[in-house]
């Protein structure tokens, strides 16, 4: 009988990429990541809002985009 040997995955480094936010956007970004960091006697970086926001938001934003005439957010 021979042992065969699982492949190990590999785990890489996460990625970096870069999303465009308009400066207004941005700005209320890092607000509303202060605010948090504030409130909850904690740092979160903004990248951690979006992060968060993706998660939670990600089925009901879909929808409301699909379905509403706005085009508020087409670049």
């Amino acid at each position: 009988m021979t042992a065969t040997r699982k492949k190990t995955a590999t785990r890489r480094k996460p990625q970096r990429n870069t999303l465009y936010l308009p400066s207004a956007s941005r700005e209320e970004l890092d607000k509303i990541a202060l605010e948090i960091g504030y409130r909850r006697g904690r740092r979160i970086s903004s990248s951690g809002v979006v992060q968060y926001l993706i998660k939670k938001y990600s089925s009901q934003a879909i929808e409301e985009l699909i379905n509403e005439d706005d085009d508020d957010f087409d670049d």
